[in-house]
This record gives C-alpha cells, sequence and structure tokens, in this order.
C-alpha cells in the first residue's frame, strides 16, 4: 500500500477516486502500434488505448540535431580508428549536401543500421536516443532491482545485445558485439544425418563415420567460410542526405539530380574523411532527424571533417 500511494503521489493525483481501472486485449496490431508509438512518442500508452495515433506529441520534435551532436561529440575523447573516404557533392547556393558517393564499406555501415538490436543503438548514445520513451525503457531496466530478473545475465541481454550470427561486418564501426556463430555435431557422417538414413548404427553410419562434427557457414561470404565478418553490400552507391541507397550509375546519379531540383553547375565535389565519431554522430541523427547526412556533414565543416576541394571546374554527368 505504501508503493501505491507513493506512486500516486508521484503522478500528480490527490484523489484517488478520479483514476477508472480498464482491462484491454492486446493483440499483434495492439504491440505494433505500441512499438511505433514508443519510438516517436511522449506517451505511448495513452496513444494506444484512447486510440490518440494520429496526434504530434512526437518526442523528436523540437530537438536540437546539432547541439544535440555538439554535446556528444566534446564527451567523446576516443582516437578514431577505423576510417573510410567518401565524395561529398554539395549545393553552392544552400551550402548543404545534396548526396555522396561512396564504396561499399560505407555502405555496409549504413546498412547494419537494420541489424542493430534497440538497447544497443541506446548505449551506443550514452543512454540518450531521443527515441520517445525508449531510453526511459533503458534506464528502467539499469535502476530495476536484480531480484526482478532471473539473472544477471538477462539483464545484460536487454542493456548490451549483441549482433546475432554473421549480421556484423568486416570494419565495424560501431563497434558492436557479434554472438559467435554455433557449432555443434551429429552421429554419423553428413549425408547420413541430413537424409535420416535409418540404417544407421547407434556407433556409425553405414559409411563407417561415427561422428562429424558442423558449422554454419557465413552467407556474407562466396566461399563458405564459417568465420565471421564480410559485408552486406558490393560496389559504388550513392546516397541520398535521408539516407535512400541506390546502386552508382549514370541514371541513379541524373535522377537524384533532378528530384532536387539541381543543376550540375550548382553542385560542388568535396572528399571527406569519414571516422568513428563521425558514425555516432549519424546513427543519432539518424533516429532524429530527416536528413541525417546534411544534419552531420554541415555541422562541423571542413575543420572537424579535413574535407579538400576536388576541383573548381562544373560537375558534369557520367558517361
Amino acid at each position: 500500500m505504501e508503493h501505491y500511494l507513493s506512486f500516486i503521489q508521484k503522478l500528480g493525483m490527490e484523489d484517488e477516486c478520479i483514476l477508472e481501472e480498464k482491462v484491454m486485449d492486446l493483440g499483434r496490431d495492439e504491440i505494433l502500434t505500441l512499438l511505433r508509438r514508443l519510438l516517436v512518442s511522449s506517451s505511448p500508452l495513452t496513444d494506444l488505448f484512447f486510440k490518440n495515433v494520429g496526434v504530434t506529441n512526437d518526442a523528436s520534435q523540437g530537438v536540437d540535431v546539432k547541439n544535440m551532436i555538439r554535446v556528444k561529440r566534446e564527451s567523446n575523447t576516443d582516437a578514431e580508428s577505423k576510417e573510410t573516404h567518401i565524395t561529398l557533392f554539395l549545393n553552392k547556393s544552400t551550402k548543404k549536401v545534396s548526396f555522396v558517393e561512396v564504396q561499399e564499406d560505407y555502405a555496409n555501415f549504413i546498412f547494419s543500421f537494420l541489424t542493430l538490436p534497440l538497447g544497443a543503438l541506446i548505449k551506443l548514445q550514452n543512454n540518450k536516443s531521443f527515441l520517445g520513451c525508449v531510453d526511459n525503457l533503458y534506464r528502467s531496466a539499469t535502476k530495476v532491482s536484480s531480484d526482478c530478473f532471473k539473472s544477471e545475465e538477462c539483464r545484460d541481454i536487454l542493456l548490451s545485445p549483441k549482433l546475432a550470427s554473421f549480421f556484423g561486418y568486416t570494419g565495424n564501426m560501431l563497434r558492436v558485439d557479434e554472438i559467435a556463430p554455433p557449432e555443434g555435431f551429429c552421429r554419423g557422417c553428413y549425408s547420413c544425418f541430413w537424409n535420416f538414413n535409418i540404417e544407421c548404427e547407434a556407433s556409425d553410419c553405414v559409411h563407417s563415420v561415427k561422428w562429424a562434427d558442423f558449422r554454419l557457414l557465413n552467407p556474407k561470404s562466396p566461399e563458405g567460410i564459417t568465420e565471421a565478418g564480410g559485408g552486406y553490400a558490393k560496389g559504388k552507391f550513392l546516397v541520398t542526405t535521408d539516407l535512400c541507397v541506390s546502386q552508382l550509375s549514370a541514371s541513379s546519379s541524373l535522377q537524384t539530380v533532378k528530384s532536387q531540383d539541381l543543376s550540375f553547375s550548382d553542385l560542388e565535389m568535396k572528399r571527406a574523411v569519414f571516422g568513428e565519431m563521425q558514425a555516432l554522430d549519424l546513427l543519432r541523427s539518424a533516429v532524429t532527424s530527416k536528413t541525417p547526412i546534411d544534419d552531420v556533414l554541415n555541422i562541423f565543416g571542413k575543420r572537424r571533417w579535413n574535407m579538400n576541394l576536388v576541383a573548381k571546374e562544373e560537375i558534369k554527368p557520367l558517361d
């Protein structure tokens, strides 16, 4: 009862008679709605129970992405050990990034956002993801008594989740650990194991094999290796400031220029070095902004990004 009264007072309610008990059945649709609102809303449960899905109380609205990134960078003093080079195309008139051309290592980095567990994303951003109420959920897991968890390992699964086996890529800038690929063994040889050969004896199979070890193959490796690593993508890519990725070609470049109502004479090309600190900046901005690349690249300019003007001549369409 003491905890109940303390909770009521914390909510600012003086009269408990204003409370009403409501029982709801939660199905798949309700869970998905709650997940969507959890990522953007400051009151996800209210939105779900009172059908306020169309409300605009998004927690990310009004977030100053520039100041948010600056604060994080000042507290991050780790040296950058992993870097990649990208080519920026800036609009001379607006002084903003229109799109970037990247190699497959940068494409692997961007696509890796899709593999990140939610808990890992919040941990990478120092428990301040600005993702609706998710930060509150993460902090709750850190503050709830260990007696409420089946084991300390269960708490670690929530607060420091790892990537599934083979979900990572070589040169991972975000340094998220990956679960080791599982290993196993079977009685007999592979042929008998997969074909359920009923002629196998208890000690060995019809091919006189007693035991065989097996490991999962890495789907990112054309050679069929069992070690982790590799990448998701191959080739060169064009990435717009809102993280739309397409294979680099003359048609994709021309389509991007037309869609942004640009002219080639308005574009200026620069080189930039992209390291671990910028990777965290982009990840943070990607979950709060509609133009994350532009937000991150235009904040720090030449001093932060080691940019060099490639050519002063007009940029021409690719052949």
